[in-house]
């Protein structure tokens, strides 16, 4: 029976211990309505707060903007029912939001600039450093690519504070930053404390990890890549929160021409093809969907024991069919793949189409 707060408190403790899971989130759901009956909204305020993390560690980002939203209404009218940890959640949490409403496509960037300001707003008032609302100003900017090199260098030389993102995240951020200027070598460098397990945090070293093989594939570091892909891959299999990461894994199978390791891993994560909670890395240009539909297109072809010609690649008509080639030949598909990445990648993935070059699939 939830009829007093302090089952309530009991049954959210309980909640908590559980893993991330469809379960944990519709628990938590089920105690936000149980908490609100009561008077006094202590129990509220916790309740929401564990809801937010059971959407933010279940891929269903998109709805922690309206739990938090509650939140900041409670915050406004009763502060003192705040612990001195949730009023720093508060200030920590717009984070959460902002990377939730990048998600989602449909979400205004007029809305996503409100945020924004309410935050630098709150932050302020609350004599908190700005470093953090500069660093939301960045991933908006690299979220729609306008003046990005002017907000990496405002965020970037602003000092850290207690509410910045912890250090590995932050590398991260900064390596991606790198790797989108071309500069894969300095990225590598930048990666460098995280991938040796120097830095952590319970998104590292995992996320860099999937996000470093590509730099890695084009700088011909293929034993540094061959192992961030078998130890990293294992963090975030079959999670629907990570769904961009297991794309990063899924293209580097691509790439590095693993075609049963590739495989693997579809089936592995077939239950991400249903994860709703953040639409964008469900878009076909985001590395999950769109490597999979290639993946899919390329097995097809080869059970048909055919594949068709690439389009301006010889003479007659682009829909020409023809025997598939042997295994050690880059097929139409894979040309595909290889020309939606940098030059120096497609020279990689050209060039490893012997036994020496393929990572093994275990």
């Amino acid at each position: 029976m939830l009829d007093t707060p302090a089952a309530v408190f009991e049954a959210l403790r309980e909640n908590h211990d559980r893993p991330h899971s469809l379960q944990r989130t519709v628990t938590a759901e089920e105690l936000v309505e149980a908490a609100a009956a009561f008077e006094k909204p202590d129990v509220l305020v916790t309740a929401l707060f564990e809801l937010m993390t059971a959407y933010e560690f279940t891929g269903e980002n998109s709805k922690s903007p309206v739990a938090f939203a509650r939140l900041l209404k409670l915050w406004d009218t009763a502060p003192e029912t705040f612990s001195e940890w949730e009023v720093r959640q508060v200030f920590w949490r717009f984070k959460w939001v902002m990377a939730s409403l990048l998600q989602v496509p449909e979400v205004p960037l007029g809305s996503i600039g409100g945020w924004i300001d309410q935050m630098q707003a709150r932050y302020e008032a609350a004599d908190h450093g700005l470093q953090p609302v500069a660093a939301m100003h960045y991933h908006v900017a690299y979220h729609t690519g306008t003046d990005v090199d002017g907000a990496y260098a405002l965020w970037t030389s602003r000092p850290r504070t207690e509410l910045s993102d912890c250090e590995a995240c932050e590398i991260r951020h900064r390596a991606r930053h790198q790797v989108t200027t071309g500069d894969d070598a300095g990225a590598i460098d930048t990666w460098q404390p995280v991938l040796d397990g120097v830095l952590t945090c319970s998104e590292e070293p995992q996320m860099s990890q999937a996000r470093a093989l590509l730099p890695l594939l084009r700088a011909g570091n293929l034993d540094a890549a061959r192992s961030h892909h078998l130890t990293g891959y294992r963090r975030v299999r079959g999670t629907t929160g990570v769904q961009e990461e297991a794309g990063e894994h899924l293209e580097f199978c691509a790439l590095s021409r693993n075609e049963g390791r590739g495989l693997e891993i579809l089936a592995e994560n077939r239950s991400l093809f249903d994860a709703s909670g953040t639409p964008l890395a469900a878009l076909p240009r985001r590395p999950f969907r769109r490597i999979s539909s290639l993946w899919c297109a390329r097995h097809d072809a080869w059970r048909a024991r055919v594949t068709p010609r690439a389009p301006g690649s010889g003479r007659g008509s682009p829909n020409v069919w023809r025997t598939a080639p042997p295994r050690t030949r880059t097929s139409w598909a894979w040309t595909n793949v290889c020309a939606r990445s940098s030059p120096s990648t497609a020279r990689i993935c050209s060039c490893r189409t012997t036994s020496t070059g393929r990572l093994s699939p275990s």
